[in-house]
């Protein structure tokens, strides 16, 4: 396989080496490519564009860019499948081909858009069968239900029956830090509540108004209070992280992992 990780690249990376196991790297997939989120417009998203020998830019693959991870050191992968949020089936084959290629993974964190488990709706009904086949076809995957997606708080059950607590995660979402439901009755503690009855472990949270920004993560103290009320909980952050320094407050406020896109990316066109 090429190696597309750049010496400058390298080079640019804002994280220290004892900081790089706890790092996650971002996928966030739209139409089979990878995009650059910024504050959760998705409808504004833009395909990420790569450097390449020639000095122009391509439009960097998905599984280019975990390679591009994975060359700066992280073992950690997070990807999302922004069509399957929007409403439309999982791409499971984008996925597949992303990550196939790198086997010495150590984690893989897949959110893929699930909506509910009404059983009428084949849509639903296919996503879950993706979401599980994803699962069993990549050993160190979790499976993330997000806040923003879900309906209905019993599709945490059903997925961890059929995989396993230990790899179902719970993904809390907010914007400027706002707690975001598409079930207007429940409130984060209602989720909490779930994921602790159920025997979920791994939380996700991430504020979409801070991601791609490079403004610093927001996030501190409701990390700080989720943490203290759930100390036996994993929690990865994301949303803003420029640097060690970031990593390092998050960490104070009971963090145990980051999620990081753009501070890994090359640099933009001008």
């Amino acid at each position: 396989m090429k190696n597309f990780a750049t010496r400058d690249a390298v080079m640019m990376n804002p994280f220290s080496e004892s900081t790089l196991p706890r790092l996650t790297g971002v996928v966030d997939l739209k139409a089979s490519q990878c995009v650059h989120a910024i504050k959760g417009d998705r409808a504004n998203y833009q395909p990420l564009r790569w450097p390449s020998r020639d000095g122009d830019r391509e439009i960097g693959t998905p599984q280019r860019l975990v390679e591009h991870y994975h060359q700066l050191g992280l073992r950690s992968i997070y990807i999302a499948d922004l069509d399957s949020l929007g409403g439309k089936p999982v791409q499971f084959q984008a996925m597949e081909e992303a990550l196939s290629p790198f086997e010495d993974l150590e984690s893989i964190l897949m959110d893929p858009g699930l909506r509910g488990i009404d059983l009428m709706d084949q849509l639903d009904v296919s996503r879950v069968c993706d979401a599980i086949q994803l699962a069993n076809r990549f050993s160190k995957s979790t499976i993330v239900l997000a806040s923003e997606s879900v309906r209905d708080l019993r599709a945490f059950e059903v997925l961890a029956e059929r995989i396993g607590p230990e790899r179902v995660a719970l993904g809390l979402d907010y914007h400027a830090e706002r707690f975001r439901t598409v079930d207007t009755d429940t409130r984060e503690s209602d989720w909490l509540a779930a994921a602790q009855r159920i025997g979920i472990r791994q939380i996700v949270i991430i504020d979409t108004y801070r991601v791609g920004t490079s403004g610093g993560p927001t996030l501190g103290e409701i990390c700080r209070r989720i943490s203290e009320a759930f100390p036996d909980f994993c929690i990865t952050a994301g949303g803003g992280i420029r640097n060690t320094e970031d990593v390092e407050t998050l960490r104070c406020c009971g963090c145990d992992r980051f999620l990081v896109a753009t501070a890994l990316l090359p640099p933009h066109p001008g």
